[in-house]
């Protein structure tokens, strides 16, 4: 009985395990089945409003209807998979999703297969022996579809080059018009290019100036082509004449960052065209130098060691220390001389006691500086070191200058007195000479 018991238990056993096995679960694709199973019956709207958020639900409805449909694949251009012989409407609204859903499509309708290759040449790979109007097509979005055509006819070389220019390189022996059509979309791709004639290197550097460096030996009218196209063309040219230069310059100032040792004429040029370049001129000369600080005398920054005469046009020359050159100033009363003399700054005490110099200041223009406060012993000459912080700017348009000292001074316990006198000086500049004398 117990054996029986223990035989009956294990095929028990062994047939829950088998049906377990076979299926007892339900698997996902059962799942899922039962899960969306209610679309089989649902309503129109319902069956629309699940495939509008999932195309895939399509698969779940029986017999789905052509709004359906439609709505399916424009949510998921793959689901046309799921529909057995879909109409050309619904072909197409599948690629526009997803170009690609035309895999999915058995012999595709004429215009689904040019509206995939106008949207992406590359999608030709889909279609099988695709005819002339559709390997133009593929060609015209997508240049480089030439590659994967034997023996392209002259239509669709050009399509091709005039797509990309670069697709001349795939194109066996191409002839003058192909070649013109490719370095018309590049010029560049002349370097595919064996032994262009003139037209053709005209061509190239019309479309792109730069393309003169593909050029060998370019002729001076392909140079002067290429630098009216370009402003960096030059730096391509080898030894570009005046002529090249002037015509480069002429169309973009900046051509100059370009010429080596530009002469005068082409440093001439450049200035008046835009006087800011002079910063990329070696050794400018004068004329160029003059003509710049006349049109902005803060361009002097780029001069190096201007001249004086220079600075002078540019209203910026060297600072200098007016009483240096002051030929002579004196202020005095019977206390106090202040005088200037050779450049040399003196307080002289006429009294027999000693002499305390409160302060003593000097005027320039609109200028005061403060010296600091000395004694004088009786009957004594002090010196005093010229303030050369206080500097002016000469300037050729404006030679007047006023230049004086005040003096605060206080004699023993006497009171305070004060001495104050200014002049006007005029100053004249001679070569790299400065003269300055007192005004009438």
């Amino acid at each position: 009985m117990r054996k029986e018991f223990i035989v009956g238990l294990c095929v028990s056993v062994l047939l829950i395990g088998l049906n377990g096995c076979m299926g007892g679960q339900p698997s996902y694709e059962e799942q899922q089945e039962n899960k969306y199973s209610y679309l089989k019956t649902a309503n129109k709207a319902v069956q629309l409003a699940a495939v509008k958020q999932n195309g895939h639900m399509l698969r779940y409805i029986k017999n789905p209807d052509k709004e359906v449909q439609l709505a399916a694949v424009k949510q998921n251009g793959y689901v046309i998979q799921l529909i057995d012989n879909p109409d050309k409407e619904l072909q197409l609204a599948a690629v526009k999703e997803d170009k690609e859903a035309i895999k999915y499509i058995k012999n595709p309708d004429k215009e689904v297969q040019l509206a995939v290759v106008k949207q992406d040449g590359a999608a030709i790979k889909y279609i099988t022996n695709p005819d002339k109007e559709l390997q133009l097509a593929a060609i015209q979005q997508n240049g480089n579809m030439i590659r994967n055509i034997k023996n392209p006819d002259k239509e669709l070389q050009l399509a091709a080059v005039q797509q990309n220019g670069h697709m001349i390189r795939y194109i066996t022996n191409p002839d003058k018009e192909v070649q013109l059509a490719a370095v018309k979309q590049n010029g560049h791709v002349i370097r595919y290019i064996t032994n262009p004639d003139k037209e053709i290197q005209l061509a190239a550097v019309e479309q792109d100036g730069q393309a003169i460096l593909q050029i060998k030996n370019p002729d001076k009218e392909v140079q002067l082509t290429a630098v009216k196209q370009s402003k960096d063309a030059i730096k391509y040219i080898i030894n570009p004449d005046k002529e090249v230069q002037f015509t480069a310059i002429k169309h973009n100032a900046k051509a100059i960052l370009h010429i080596t040792n530009p002469d005068k004429d082409v440093q001439l040029l450049v200035v008046q065209k835009d006087p800011r370049l002079i910063r990329y001129l070696k050794n400018p000369s004068k004329q160029v130098q003059i003509i710049v600080v006349q049109k902005d005398p803060n361009l002097i920054k780029y001069i190096e060691n201007p001249t004086k005469e220079i600075q002078i046009i540019a209203g910026k020359i060297i600072e200098i220390s007016f009483a240096d050159y002051v030929p002579n100033y004196r202020l005095s009363n019977k206390d106090i001389e202040i005088k200037i003399e050779n450049g040399k700054l003196t307080v002289t005490n006429n009294t027999k006691e000693f002499m305390k110099v409160l302060s003593l200041s000097e005027y320039l223009q609109e200028d005061i500086f403060s010296y600091s406060p000395f004694k004088v012993s009786p009957e004594g000459i002090h010196t005093v070191n010229i303030n050369r912080l206080n500097t002016l700017k000469l300037n050729k348009l404006k030679n007047r200058v006023l230049f004086g000292y005040a003096v605060e001074y206080k004699i023993g316990n006497k009171p305070i007195k004060n001495l104050y006198r200014t002049y006007d000086y005029i100053y004249t500049i001679k070569g790299n000479d400065i003269y300055i004398k007192k005004a009438k």
